[in-house]
Formats: structure tokens, C-alpha cells, sequence
């Protein structure tokens, strides 16, 4: 029975081997560092590590989806990043940072206090 299991794994390995190089998922996605806290309020940063130099827009969005502001757009180099933000011209509430880079979207939640 022990022996059965270890061909499965082998036969699963060699498939999952083949799968992944026929795919390529391999592209790389940018890291975005978690904010310092949950409620943000002022001038706020967020810190971007990019795997490769591309081409970066940074917006935050409301609740229903529309952008409330475009922090940042434009070209970055392969490295840590870090960009600011102001949150007091945000009313109070939930929002999303959504930054893309190359054709791929990352975004972070947070709520904006007085």
C-alpha cells in the first residue's frame, strides 16, 4: 500500500512538472507591504517592492468602485518604492489602494478616521 502511494506522488510530480512548464506561471507580481495600521488619517505612505522596472499606477477607489484619486502614475524601476498618499482630503470610510503594474492589479483595503 506504501509503495502504491509513492508512484501516485511520483506520477502526480512528473504531471504537475509538465502542467506548470506548458503554462508558465512564472511571471513575477509586485509585493505591497501592509499599511502600519488599520484606520489611516493624514499623510499616509504605502511601501511597493516591483520585481522588474514597469510602468506603475497607484489610485485609490471608493466603496463603489470609482476613483477618487490618482496618486501616482508612471514609471518605476525594479526595487522598493515608497509612495505617499494624502487621506485628508478622503471623507471618512472604506476605501481601496489598487496599484497596477505591467497588466496585473494589487490592491489593499482601508478605512479613513477623523
Amino acid at each position: 500500500m506504501v509503495s502504491l502511494f509513492f508512484v501516485f506522488l511520483l506520477v502526480f510530480y512528473r504531471w504537475l512538472k509538465r502542467y506548470l512548464q506548458r503554462n508558465d506561471i512564472t511571471e513575477s507580481f509586485p509585493y505591497v507591504y501592509p499599511f502600519d495600521k488599520n484606520a489611516l488619517n493624514g499623510r499616509e505612505t504605502v511601501q511597493i517592492e516591483l520585481p522588474r522596472s514597469s510602468a506603475v499606477r497607484i489610485e485609490i477607489l471608493s466603496d463603489g468602485g470609482e476613483v477618487v484619486d490618482l496618486t501616482f502614475e508612471g514609471e518605476l524601476q525594479k526595487g522598493t518604492h515608497v509612495q505617499g498618499f494624502d487621506c485628508s482630503i478622503l471623507e471618512p470610510g472604506s476605501y481601496e489602494l489598487k496599484i497596477t503594474f505591467s497588466n496585473q492589479v494589487t490592491t489593499r483595503t482601508f478605512s479613513v478616521d477623523r
